[in-house]
């Protein structure tokens, strides 16, 4: 990814691993800075990010006494157009209820 204005650009390089067992997403960003065409800075970060499938979700709501309303699929792509989840789905919006 490439970010830029008139006197600045970052670059963001990513690598990411999904561990199955875990359900955790790990991902390794890669920052350039550069100002007026000099390298400025470099830096790193990982996330590592756990994933829930629906029935998680739906389970830590209802134990934390949650009712699940409604979840869609927040692909991020067209926020005002929301889906229903798929198994390959990657964000879920859940919309609960305090029971």
């Amino acid at each position: 990814m490439k970010t830029q204005d008139e006197n600045v650009t970052l670059y963001r390089l990513s690598e990411s691993n999904f561990d199955p067992q875990t359900n955790v997403l790990n991902i390794d960003f890669h920052f350039i800075l550069i100002r007026k065409d000099k390298l400025v800075e470099t830096f790193n970060e990982t996330h590592k990010i756990k994933c829930y499938t629906l029935v998680e979700i739906r389970k830590y709501l209802e134990d934390n006494d949650f009712k699940l309303i409604s979840a869609r699929d927040w692909d991020g792509k067209n926020e005002t157009e929301f889906k229903t989840p798929r198994k390959e789905t990657f964000r879920i919006l859940a919309i609960a209820k305090k029971s």
